[in-house]
């Protein structure tokens, strides 16, 4: 599945993307970056994104110090949280919290990361995210030994879903799917098109 990703620093911004694409994708992933956990900032704040207007399933991908402090409440519209494994905090918590709020939860790992951070959490998560690029910002070149680290997680889980964050084009979605993908984040390659929907159209046909 192609998710479109959102990288804004404003509420206008996000809203904006958002609204371009709704009647052309059902789900859609909005990052939050605090400036410190990654070298990028985005909105932040549980209450700026509480105020998003959509009909769009959200995934927030959580690129902050502390992200258990998003989980305040449920919002309706919000089906997935991810969080940065290599921030010190609390996993099993973080994991724990977001069960409780009925949120499905993943955690995902910076390009240079081992999958093995994530093993003694596998049988607690819904998704496993691979960055293919230091995250942080859009348009960076994905790093191709990430595919490596996507057949390593498939062969220790057939099951859990595996979605790839980073560097996706056209050129390399085919193969990002054929590693064991089941998701892809694509953001610049949709956002920074001349036609962001038609690019996002492509992209679904690539979809297998």
């Amino acid at each position: 599945m192609v998710v479109p990703g959102i990288f804004e620093q404003t509420l206008t911004e996000v809203q904006t993307r958002l609204d371009l694409i709704t009647k052309y994708i059902d789900v859609a992933q909005v990052d939050i970056a605090d400036g410190v956990a990654v070298n990028g900032k985005t909105l932040t704040g549980f209450e700026t994104v509480s105020r998003l207007n959509t009909s769009l399933n959200i995934d927030l991908h959580l690129m902050v110090l502390h992200p258990t402090d998003y989980l305040v409440r449920k919002l309706p519209f919000i089906e997935k949280v991810c969080a940065q494994v290599e921030p010190h905090f609390d996993k099993k918590h973080f994991i724990e919290e977001a069960k409780r709020l009925f949120y499905k939860v993943g955690l995902s790992l910076n390009p240079e990361t081992s999958v093995t951070e994530i093993y003694p959490f596998l049988d607690q998560l819904d998704y496993v995210q691979f960055m293919a690029v230091v995250p942080g910002g859009q348009g960076r070149v994905f790093e191709n030994h990430v595919l490596e680290k996507i057949r390593q997680l498939r062969q220790v889980d057939k099951i859990i879903t595996i979605q790839v964050d980073g560097g996706i084009t056209l050129e390399n979605v085919k193969e990002v799917y054929t590693a064991g993908a089941d998701d892809v984040v694509v953001g610049s390659a949709i956002f920074g098109q001349p036609d962001p929907v038609k690019a996002l159209v492509n992209f679904k046909e690539q979809n297998i």
